[in-house]
């Protein structure tokens, strides 16, 4: 599978998710399915991960990205936990806050993996020679 492709389906997870901790927030669904969607964006990130570390040559930027997305996702988790645990509006707004930036980096490691498939170089900026 094309790096690109899986950081777009991660992409189009979060943004699933974002939508349903919506949905969560206004009490049209159970935080349940939320939470469920969660664990499956966990297992796409961590497919991601695995993805770029079987790269060749291995793209230590996108590397980097995808292991701080999937750590994010597990700050976020225990975010959400917090907050149905104590129903905190700071702290659901700081698992809002994380996910706007999991959502980023999944859009960031897109672009990355573009030029990492288009050049087969890491994604680091070419220094110039003159």
């Amino acid at each position: 599978m094309k790096l690109s492709l899986l950081f777009r389906l991660v992409g189009a997870a979060v943004f699933v998710q974002v939508a349903l901790g919506g949905l969560v927030t206004f009490n049209f669904i159970d935080a349940g399915v939320h939470i469920v969607w969660g664990i499956v964006l966990f297992v796409l990130a961590l497919i991601a991960v695995a993805a770029v570390a079987m790269a060749k040559p291995r793209p230590r930027q996108l590397m980097g990205l995808a292991g701080a997305q999937a750590g994010l996702i597990v700050v976020q988790a225990l975010l959400g936990f917090i907050t149905l645990g104590s129903g905190s509006q700071v702290v659901a707004w700081f698992h809002f806050l994380v996910a706007m930036g999991i959502f980023g980096m999944a859009l960031s490691g897109t672009f990355m993996a573009m030029r990492v498939e288009r050049t087969g170089a890491s994604p680091s900026p070419q220094m110039s020679s003159g």
